[in-house]
């Protein structure tokens, strides 16, 4: 059974959402670090940064460009 999530945007709160709602809205960066999402066993709402579940969602940096080979 998925777990339903909550979160606040614009100072609302939103939801149940699956967490695959939650990690897409945050691919997309419609969410960040440091909004709040709230799931059952959780003691209070936490900011997405503090949640171990999500953290695996953050977009990893680009990597470097490679330089140009020297003729």
């Amino acid at each position: 059974m998925a777990e339903n999530w909550y979160y606040v945007q614009k100072g609302n709160r939103q939801g149940p959402v699956g967490q695959d709602v939650i990690v897409s809205m945050i691919a997309k960066q419609e969410l960040r670090g440091e909004d709040f999402v709230w799931k059952k066993g959780f003691d209070n709402w936490k900011k997405i940064k503090y949640v171990s579940e999500l953290q695996a969602t953050e977009q990893p940096a680009a990597p470097a460009i490679p330089a140009a080979p020297v003729a």
